[in-house]
């Protein structure tokens, strides 16, 4: 999804900007540098990066700010903690703006829906589970990946409607018949594809993920 930039006024072209670069400022003063002062770490990060490229670039238009594409968000904040997650695919949102998959005026809006939003919502749901939940591998494959993965894309749905229906972009029954079906619709990949890489992950390289803990998953206890 991408807002409409002609659809927004200077003000809140300028409240978008502001809200997601104190974000963007937020996160990388709090994120931990030092785990990148391993060569893999970093590669990991950079080589995620290049894949939420290629993902962001298959996506469907159904009309004009109404995009489709699968976000991979939950995945990065999984492996990397929401801080890296936030510069990260806001790196992601940066190259696809840059290539002309979105507008400059939209930018701050576009990382606030697509970025903070999801990262929020999969953040939470890790927080809830730690909390909540009994620690085992399954309830973090299946309630914080899998479970988390989907919520975080239906969130970005819900509101994007919202949104583009707030600003008048669309009549509301449009915003539903022609965008809000189909991309509901992606919820399910969106998870699934989440839950399979986070078990891959967990399973053969688990260093790469920052938020699984083997002593707290895998130790009876």
């Amino acid at each position: 999804m991408n807002l409409p930039a002609e659809l927004l006024t200077p003000g809140l072209v300028a409240l978008g900007h502001a809200l997601f670069l104190l974000v963007l400022i937020w996160a990388a003063f709090k994120a931990p540098w030092w785990h990148l002062a391993k060569n893999e770490d970093t590669h990991v990060l950079l080589g995620t990066c290049v894949a939420l490229l290629l993902i962001w670039a298959m996506k469907a238009g159904v009309a004009p700010g109404l995009d489709l594409h699968l976000l991979g968000v939950t995945l990065a904040t999984l492996m990397f903690g929401w801080r890296f997650a936030v510069l990260a695919v806001g790196v992601v949102l940066l190259g696809t703006t840059l290539y002309g998959n979105g507008s400059w005026r939209s930018f701050g809006w576009n990382g606030l829906l697509l970025i903070c939003l999801p990262v929020l919502v999969s953040w939470l749901v890790l927080r809830f589970s730690e909390r909540r939940l009994t620690s085992n591998f399954f309830i973090y494959i299946f309630v914080v990946a899998f479970f988390g993965a989907a919520l975080a894309m239906a969130s970005v749905g819900v509101v994007s409607i919202v949104l583009l229906w707030a600003v008048g972009a669309y009549p509301w029954h449009r915003l539903m018949e022609d965008y809000g079906i189909y991309y509901m619709l992606l919820v399910f990949p969106e998870a699934f594809l989440t839950g399979a890489m986070m078990t891959i992950f967990v399973v053969y390289r688990p260093a790469w993920v920052a938020t699984f803990d083997d002593n707290r998953y895998l130790t009876d206890r």
